[in-house]
Formats: C-alpha cells, sequence, structure tokens
C-alpha cells in the first residue's frame, strides 16, 4: 500500500476500452449460447491458450500422421525397386545429405574426367585413302579448282542438276 501512494502514475481503462470489452463479451455469451463456441472461449486467458496449444498439438499430429501415410502412399512398385537395388539408398547412404555429398563427388569426378579428355591430344589423324586420290586426280572439276569454283560448283550447278532431277522423278 505504500508502495501505491509513491508511485503517482496509477493506469485506468478508458471508457472507449470498456465499451469494446463489453461487447466482445456479450458477443462471445451470445455465440456460446447458440452453440457456436466452446466453454473454453469464455473462460480465462490461460484455460483459452491452453485449450488452443492442445488444438494445434492434436492438429500437428494428425498432420504428421497424414503425412506419413501419403509418403508411404506415393511410392509406385517401380520406385521401390530402384531404392532398394541402389546403391545410393543403402546403409549409409539412406540419409539424404550423405547421398548428395555421394551425388556431388560423383559429379567432380565426371568434370574431372572430361577435363582430362579435353586436355588429352587427339590421337586420331585422318588420312585419305589412295584409290579416293586417284579419282581425285583424275577428276577434271577438281583439278586447279578455286575455293569461288567450287562454290560455284556447289551451290548453282549441283543445285540445278538436283532440280532438273527432282522434277523428272514427279513426272
Amino acid at each position: 500500500e505504500g508502495r501505491r501512494q509513491e508511485c503517482p502514475f496509477q493506469p485506468k481503462i478508458s471508457e472507449t476500452s470498456r465499451r469494446i470489452i463489453e461487447a466482445k463479451r456479450q458477443g462471445l455469451q451470445r455465440s456460446f449460447s447458440e452453440g457456436a463456441i466452446g466453454l473454453n472461449t469464455l473462460g480465462p486467458v490461460e484455460a483459452r491458450l491452453y485449450a488452443d496449444a492442445q488444438l494445434m498439438e492434436q492438429k500437428r499430429l494428425l498432420r504428421q500422421q497424414s503425412a506419413g501415410e501419403l509418403a508411404q502412399v506415393s511410392v509406385d512398385e517401380g520406385s521401390k525397386r530402384i531404392c532398394e537395388s541402389s546403391v545410393y539408398f543403402q546403409g549409409a547412404q539412406q540419409d539424404f545429405l550423405t547421398r548428395q555429398q555421394t551425388f556431388e563427388a560423383a559429379r567432380q569426378r565426371r568434370r574431372e574426367i572430361r577435363a582430362r579428355h579435353a586436355e588429352d591430344k587427339c590421337s586420331f589423324q585422318p588420312s585419305i585413302a589412295s584409290k579416293s586420290r586417284q579419282l581425285v586426280a583424275g577428276n577434271l572439276d577438281f583439278l586447279q579448282s578455286t575455293p569461288r569454283a567450287t562454290t560455284e560448283r556447289l551451290a548453282v550447278k549441283d543445285l540445278g542438276r538436283r532440280c532438273q532431277r527432282r522434277e523428272q522423278l514427279l513426272e
């Protein structure tokens, strides 16, 4: 009592706040009488919070159970067979993070192999057969042919000849 006299500030609820609270209480009592809400809504705050926490816990448990059932239902026979036979899903590899690390190591290994192949010198050295050389040497079209003449022959003359043959075949 002595401390209260020492503190000049005495908090009070304003009339507007009091009317808002009264209106809410009347609305809750009306809903309760109609059966729309439960008794725990009208009780003390602790009881309401505890009831809400219990309800949320029940919902969480139901979600976990339904998620577990869905996970079991969604795996088809082919996927089960793959999981059972693949080395990535056996033993220590069953853990997701361990599997991810294994996959990353395999990707790194493939990158290294590709890099080594790219750095290697190509041992394949193509050569033209002697018969092909003889055919080219005997063909007058290829003798002393310039790049421009070769382009002219391939782009114009051969194209014209192909078009004529196509027309003959269609007739």
